[in-house]
């Protein structure tokens, strides 16, 4: 606690100076200036014993248990004077201190409260690193009843901040599924009726309809062709393959490329829990660095987020050997595998070209990558210079060799997805329900 004299108190004080300069010439008024500051004194006192204590006033934080990578995350602070009877309102100051890892400008927020009242106030977060990170102190001023002094309070309402991945996106996506609205995230739910295995309905047979299909029982009740209508199986396997190897850390935007591939990754995996199926996980550098086996259910999407949210890039080249190894060993369900990693010149591509085709033997697999729009838009743009002209070239020739890797891939068998940021995650989701409703598993 410690008192800071407000500008009133200045003023105030200043308006002794010229006594007290004219009070070596003149004594009556050097013992004017004297009193006029002691009953300034007494007044002060009596201002602060009347003002708001630190136990009068309550200071409470909320936010979400977990913090949104990547999204702006509402930090509310709310301000209590418990005294029960109205009074004059007091002008107050709040400063909170978030987490330092966290980036933005300092939360300074001001505002009036009487006592017996409440005031709440709030501003955002936007954290750019998954982690585990601390709240500090709330800091509070307020004036007292006269305005002479201000007040500082400290709230030491210490408390963890737990960074995960984009977790704002799935609740996107439920309010907008529960609306019908799908199509705003860039999500296009496609169903094949006929080509899945569970029943859905009779109707009657059309020309390009096959055979097999038909129902001889009710052809023969009602006299007429009727064929059989079939909807997607709903317990299908996904495994969700995470490189979190050295070229997985080099940024695009504010996050890093593991961070957008586990926000796509997870919203994926929201999706098809949603949708009945199983879903697991694996992630891998040099080494493989956590798996989760496929499971059904709500608290199997739970696990996946505890096991993923700390993921980090390691500085060393990945070994998709040492991941299809491991799927190999651990998963013999056919499943649709999808494998989010960077595609870059420097990557051993004779090794993933050939893991993968070992994999898709067993596996249907799809690789992920992002798109790096400064890249792309450095390639476009027409040079004012010669560095700007070297650095068009290196730009086209690194999305050249990125084209031909996916080309490459391709020729072997192997489905590929590529995307920046913002198209990444409904472009996933798309392929999985066009595979889902085809029943390519």
């Amino acid at each position: 606690m410690s008192f800071i004299p407000a500008r009133r108190l200045f003023l105030l004080s200043a308006l002794t100076a010229l006594p007290l300069a004219l009070g070596s010439f003149y004594r009556p008024l050097l013992i004017l200036a004297l009193l006029y500051l002691l009953a300034l004194a007494i007044v002060v006192f009596f201002d602060v014993r009347h003002g708001p204590r630190r136990n009068d006033l309550t200071v409470e934080r909320g936010h979400d248990q977990r913090l949104s990578l990547g999204e702006p995350n509402t930090v509310t602070l709310h301000v209590r004077w418990k005294r029960g009877a109205s009074g004059s309102r007091h002008r107050f100051w709040l400063r909170d201190e978030p987490p330092p890892e966290i980036p933005g400008p300092e939360p300074l927020m001001d505002g009036l409260i009487e006592p017996g009242g409440d005031w709440q106030g709030r501003y955002e977060l936007r954290p750019v690193r998954r982690g585990n990170y601390a709240f500090g102190a709330v800091w509070l001023r307020i004036e007292t009843p006269l305005r002479l002094i201000v007040r500082q309070f400290s709230y030491p309402l210490v408390e963890p901040a737990h960074v995960y991945p984009n977790l704002r996106a799935i609740q996107r996506y439920d309010l907008l599924a529960q609306r019908g609205r799908l199509a705003e995230l860039g999500v296009h739910r496609t169903r094949y009726l006929g080509r899945g295995n569970e029943f859905e309905r009779l109707r009657d047979y059309q020309p390009d309809d096959e055979y097999r299909r038909i129902n001889w029982k009710a052809t023969a009740r009602r006299n007429r062709p009727i064929t059989i209508e079939y909807e997607t199986e709903r317990s299908q396997s996904v495994l969700l393959l995470l490189d979190s190897g050295r070229l997985m850390g080099s940024p695009v935007g504010d996050l890093d490329k593991l961070d957008h591939a586990l926000n796509s990754a997870l919203l994926l995996a929201y999706v098809a829990s949603k949708m009945g199926d199983r879903v697991g996980a694996l992630a891998y550098a040099d080494r493989v660095r956590a798996f989760v086996p496929p499971a059904r259910g709500d608290q199997q999407f739970q696990l996946l987020l505890e096991a993923l949210h700390a993921l980090r890039s390691q500085p060393v080249e990945s070994d998709p050997r040492r991941m299809v190894a491991t799927l190999t060993a651990r998963q013999s369900r056919r499943s649709l595998a999808i494998l989010f990693t960077d595609l870059a010149a420097e990557i051993d591509v004779d090794a993933l070209v050939a893991s993968l085709s070992l994999l898709a033997r067993r596996h249907l697999v799809v690789v992920a990558s992002l798109s790096d729009p400064d890249l792309m838009a450095m390639a476009e743009r027409l040079p004012d210079d010669s560095r700007q002209a070297y650095e068009a070239v290196v730009a086209r020739r690194l999305l050249d060799e990125r084209r031909a890797l996916l080309e490459r891939l391709e020729r072997a068998g192997i489905a590929t997805l590529q995307g920046s940021p913002e198209s990444l995650t409904p472009a996933v989701i798309n392929h999985y329900l066009e595979t889902k409703a085809r029943s390519q598993l």
